[in-house]
């Protein structure tokens, strides 16, 4: 009986270890990350404690240059959306569509803690602001890649923007 539950113990003391150990090894980690999109322009987000111990995508913000469809103009502008986005694994998948912006965003986290992903913008542009307003174009982006790494905690000073909120700024 005492070699039984010897075995026992010693089996479920390596469950415990083998499953700690696999879900205490996140490739990701909390905090912020900056780095640049394939335009060599910069973009930021946070990772964050989803309130049950998980994590949570929070808080894009990103400079882009989009080409308009008939006029051929480059437009730039920066995006801050306030995102709040529990996942799991080492993979985020988002779209941001709203009335007048659409933003799809995918992260993967290297084991190093780094991430790469992918991220368009895709949003409608007056084709002549001092003339006729109904006159309007897609700018667009086209698929950019991006890669970002965590940031030292002393150099993340970034405003923390209300989930729901979107900012856009011209450049």
């Amino acid at each position: 009986m005492t070699s039984s539950i010897m075995k026992f113990s010693t089996t479920c003391a390596a469950i415990a270890a083998l499953t700690l150990g696999v879900a205490g090894a996140s490739a990701q980690q909390f905090g912020s990350y900056s780095g640049t999109t394939s335009q060599g322009l910069p973009i930021a987000f946070e990772i964050v404690d989803d309130g049950f111990g998980g994590f949570a995508f929070a808080n894009f913000s990103a400079d882009f240059s989009a080409t308009c469809v008939k006029t051929g103009a480059v437009v730039g502008s920066g995006i801050g959306i306030g995102f709040f986005n529990p996942f799991s694994g080492n993979k985020v998948e988002i779209t941001f569509a709203g009335d007048t912006l659409y933003l799809p965003i995918k992260v993967k986290f290297k084991a190093n803690g780094n991430a790469t992903g992918d991220v368009s913008k895709d949003n409608p542009a007056y084709i002549d602001v001092n003339g006729n307003l109904n006159k309007v174009q897609n700018c667009g982006t086209g698929p950019l890649t991006f890669a970002a790494s965590p940031v030292v905690a002393a150099e993340s000073v970034r405003a923390r923007l209300p989930v729901g909120t979107v900012t856009q700024t011209p450049r």
